[in-house]
């Protein structure tokens, strides 16, 4: 739907729950801001921050009050002045450790749901934090548990191996982890000496997230695996189980009350022959052991490379035709023991930020202030300020963000919150200034804060980037109190998307605001000075972006906001807005016969006040200081349809979290839709598509084949009447062959199903479904259920419905109806997730229909393989919508390298296997069985990227029928390398 510009400026990166970057060049669509709670409380000596009344040189472009300023100069030179540094990827301790049998040492109470004990014996490993464990302990609201971006290991001594044959590994296993968000794994060293996770059967990699109890009956989960003989190296392996935690949902910060992440018992280690290796029941081992036997527990981290140098000591480049003073001063940066270098930027002996790895982990440093008094008066806001020097381009995985937290009275204090956002820049040094006001709470207390600048590799979500720089450097951190601006923005009085007014599908928009009013509002106070005056009015202002014909005057919608030519570009119009005549409001109107369809028009506000302090907002970014933030992720609206596209996107869930979703995987997929947000979805206003289309045969008919309408976790409104007479009206005058409608929302089913409106009810001829039950959980599934795919439809990805959080979600359960079949299932009840029809159109065409019971932006992997199962998932609602394996138009095929669990399986004789992979190359695809002897090559060929099959006959290379038992079959391709296991019975 949206062009993406390029601008040489600030490069902001938002963060989406569940825990994801994504990385836009401004300006782009915008991403909600998301809030962000993660990291371990760790608290560090606290130094005497240094107060001052004033900071002469920053009161000029800063009118504040500055409670706390750090240059990082001694007498001596270098002085920290109370400022630690902390690698924030090194766990606080080893926290596998052998227990006391139902661990009844006071070291588990079971939780929630006293779900996990000791296995079998006396005593188990546990990975997990007792009650008395002395780090963090403020931090945990509940214990016994475990924490935030943990990253455990309990790894094997070096297992000798017979040369070809593989092993068979027997264990015990509970867990109880976040669904989705927490992983467990066991892996072995490979044949390439990589870290491999095991295979299940039929799972893909091994890997548990979720509650044991919610997948086995009294929450044992007893695990097989044979590893064939030509995935190890020739001399010897090793095995490790690997726990993972994300930044935020854990028994650290009360999100998720666990009784620690997992307990192992009987864990027995055999060759090919069955001949045993070792075995490993911990009953001899002391309670509190992080070694027994062979295992050895560990954890992962890069380590701390925070140190103060001589400003002068490091490199600091002068960006492209732009002269740069240099920080020359004492100042912090990451490359303390750094065993790499600048090679890659033309300095070879110029220590970078530390390359890492899976194994070793990859670098998250903070350097964190002391504490600090915070005593605001009422109205004032809180800024922290600091100079840097930054040299991170877009492919180097470095971001920095800003966290906080407080406490009071010298108690605990609360978790670390952050702005929202990771940000990189190129080539700059200048000085940054964060509103952090929404940080922090006033008690009745006394009151003290913390900050942490924190610089991360973001490798585990990119990818390891070819090249690091030395960057970012920091320096004179101060922290102000300010009299500032306070902005109230409502998504409903903002300017919503618009199809031409004249019934057309080229003529001009209506620049409406989402219920109706001509002209946007907003409010916007300063409690201190005041605002400023410009033209004998109060200085407020609209940022149009520039669109060809459509600059200066002309924009505006009349005399009464008028353009500030002083303040304008070439890229933005500046408006000045108007008092409505409400106590601090004020309103902005834009030109009603200038855009049309096809414009999708940027806009973000700013205010100065008395004292010429300017701050800016975005919808997407609240208030900010600096305008190239609110410039990178401005609001919008566009003119429909744009001519861009044959898929329209309806948004009925409007900046409430699921278009992020949607955008990355529109993104991945290789498409950009045309979109239409649903703005104050809530607020029932005439906004929906069915208000907005006047005439559905030529706004909509010339110019979709394919509508994706989205409600998200909405239990009213979902999907209204016009709208239902616009997808009829749709469906019954399209001439095209085939058209496809895909549905979703966790209630939308639910409320049309009750519905008794004429529209609603004649649509459902196009999609034969009933509701079984509105919420989930009363059908026997979890909060958080698995979704596996029905034989022969044509949706085959098993994913999970997140229904997590502080207000559990509620899905349909759906049946499908005559004329309807089922394509997703909910498990272990399997009862119907996703219905989907095709049917005739009037016009001699097909209409493909798919309604799922829950919205797609709760879909989450059900294994962590790289892609993104919602990402795989729209894809196949896409090809199905386009007529049932075909491409529609703008969509490129699905090409990630991927295998697939051959089908059927168990099978006698055939079988077949599917796969796809992403880079032109040789790729061989070959039949084991258990003692890695080769069966049968499949496929040995060059192949460009896209989806294959191939079947297997159940015979050998020599053409002989293969006897009943268990046989591998391993992909490999540029690039990518997987195996898995399959079963013939005769």
């Amino acid at each position: 739907m949206h062009a993406r510009a390029v601008l040489t400026a600030t490069v902001v990166l938002c963060l989406l729950l569940p825990q994801s970057l994504i990385a836009v060049d401004p300006p782009n669509p915008p991403r909600p801001r998301a809030y962000f709670g993660d990291g371990r409380d760790l608290d560090g000596p606290s130094g005497n921050p240094v107060f001052l009344t004033s900071r002469p040189d920053r009161l000029e472009k800063t009118p504040a009050a500055t409670i706390a300023f750090y240059d990082f100069e001694g007498g001596t030179g270098h002085d920290p002045q109370g400022w630690i540094s902390i690698d924030r990827g090194q766990d606080p301790g080893w926290m596998f450790h052998v227990d006391a049998a139902d661990f009844a040492g006071g070291n588990l109470d079971g939780g929630t749901f006293g779900r996990l004990n000791v296995i079998s014996g006396n005593k188990s490993l546990w990975c997990g934090a007792p009650p008395g464990f002395t780090a963090d302990v403020c931090s945990y609201p509940a214990r016994p548990g475990y924490g935030n971006d943990w990253h455990q290991v309990i790894e094997s001594d070096p297992i000798t191996l017979t040369p070809g044959i593989g092993l068979v590994v027997d264990f015990k296993v509970r867990f109880d982890v976040e669904p989705d968000y927490d992983f467990i794994y066991f892996e072995f060293i490979n044949d390439v000496g990589e870290w491999e996770p095991m295979l299940l059967a039929s799972a893909g990699e091994f890997f548990y997230t979720g509650r044991s109890t919610d997948i086995v009956p009294g929450g044992i989960v007893n695990e097989n695996y044979a590893i064939p003989g030509f995935d190890l190296p020739p001399d010897e392996t090793r095995l490790r189980f690997r726990f993972v935690s994300d930044g935020g949902g854990s028994d650290q910060d009360g999100l998720f009350n666990s009784d620690g992440a997992l307990i192992v018992d009987d864990i027995e280690i055999r060759d090919g022959f069955s001949n045993l290796l070792d075995s490993e029941d911990f009953e001899s081992a002391a309670i509190g052991a992080t070694s027994a036997g062979i295992w050895h527990a560990r954890t992962i981290g890069l380590g701390n490379f925070a140190k103060l140098y001589p400003g002068t000591s490091l490199l600091q480049q002068s960006p492209p035709l732009a002269p740069m003073d240099v920080l020359s001063t004492c100042v912090w940066a990451f490359t303390d023991g750094s065993p790499d270098d600048y090679a890659c930027g033309g300095f070879p002996g110029t220590p970078v930020i530390p390359f890492g790895s899976p194994d070793t982990g990859y670098m998250n440093n903070d350097i964190r202030s002391p504490w600090i008094l915070w005593e605001p008066a009422p109205g004032q806001t809180t800024h922290l300020e600091f100079d840097a020097y930054m040299d991170m381009g877009a492919g180097y995985n470095t971001f920095i963000r800003v966290l906080a937290r407080q406490r009071s009275d010298g108690g605990c204090p609360t978790r670390w919150r952050s702005t929202g956002f990771y940000y990189y820049y190129t080539l700059s040094r200048q000085s940054y200034a964060f509103d952090v006001s929404s940080l922090f709470t006033s008690t009745a207390g006394v009151d003290e804060i913390q900050f942490a600048i924190n610089v991360v590799d973001a490798a585990p979500v990119f990818g390891a980037a070819t090249c690091h720089s030395n960057a970012p450097i920091f320096d004179n951190v101060s922290v102000s109190l300010d009299n500032t601006h306070s902005w109230v923005v409502n998504d409903l009085d903002l300017f919503q998307d618009a199809f031409p007014s004249d019934g057309s599908g080229t003529g001009k928009i209506r620049v409406d605001a989402a219920c109706g009013s001509d002209e946007a509002r907003f409010t916007v106070t300063e409690p201190g000075v005041g605002l400023d005056v410009e033209n004998n009015s109060a200085a407020v202002f609209c940022h149009v972006k520039t669109l060809p014909g459509k600059a200066g005057a002309i924009v505006s919608g009349g005399q009464q906001w008028p353009e500030v030519p002083s303040m304008s570009d070439v890229d933005w119009t500046v408006l000045q807005c108007s008092p409505t005549g409400v106590l601090h409001e004020y309103s902005i109107d834009l030109n009603d016969d200038l855009y049309e369809a096809g414009d999708v028009v940027w806009f973000y506000f700013s205010v100065r006040d008395a004292n010429a302090v300017t701050t800016y907002f975005s919808q997407f970014t609240g208030r900010v200081d600096t305008e190239a933030e609110a410039r990178a992720y401005p609001m919008e609206f566009t003119g429909l349809p744009t001519g861009q596209s044959e898929i329209l996107y309806v948004d009925a869930f409007s900046s409430r979290g699921a278009e992020p979703f949607f955008n990355t995987a529109f993104a991945e997929i290789g498409i950009q839709p045309d979109r239409y947000d649903v703005r104050g979805p809530t607020s029932f206003c005439e906004n929906h598509l069915g208000d907005a289309v006047s005439n559905v045969t030529n706004q909509l008919v010339p110019y979709y084949t394919t509508i994706i309408y989205n409600s998200g976790d909405l239990e009213a409104g979902t999907i209204k009447s016009g709208d239902f007479g616009a997808l009829l009206t749709f469906v019954e005058n399209h001439p095209g062959p085939v058209i496809g409608i895909y549905l979703s929302g966790d209630h939308l089913a639910s409320e049309w199903n009750a519905s008794q409106d004429q529209n609603a009810v004649s649509f459902r001829q196009y999609c034969d479904f009933s509701v079984v039950e509105s919420d989930h959980r009363n059908a026997g599934e979890p909060n958080s259920p698995t979704v596996i795919p029905v034989g022969g439809s044509p949706f085959a990805t098993k994913m999970v419905a997140y229904g997590g959080g502080s207000v559990p979600g509620r899905f349909d359960v759906l049946s499908a109806g005559l004329n309807s079949a089922v394509g997703l299932e909910y498990n272990p009840t399997n009862t119907p997730a996703l219905v989907y029809q095709s049917s005739a159109t009037p016009g001699n065409g097909v209409v493909n229909v798919v309604l799922s019971g829950y919205s797609y932006h709760v879909i989450r992997d059900d294994e962590p393989d790289g892609i993104a199962d919602r990402t795989i998932h729209l894809s196949e609602i896409l090809e199905y919508a386009s007529g049932n394996g075909g491409t529609p138009s703008g969509v490129t095929p699905s090409t990630w390298n991927r295998l697939d669990q051959n089908v059927p399986n168990p099978f006698n004789p055939n079988t077949t296997i599917a796969y796809s992979i992403q880079e032109r190359g040789h790729v061989t695809l070959a039949v084991y069985d258990v003692t890695g002897r080769l069966v049968r090559t499949l496929v040995s060929d060059v192949q460009s990227p896209g989806g294959y099959s191939v079947v297997w006959d159940g015979r050998s290379d020599a053409g002989a029928a293969v006897a009943t038992g268990v046989y591998f079959y391993k992909l490999d391709a540029k690039g990518f390398k997987q195996t898995r296991k399959m079963a013939l019975l005769k």
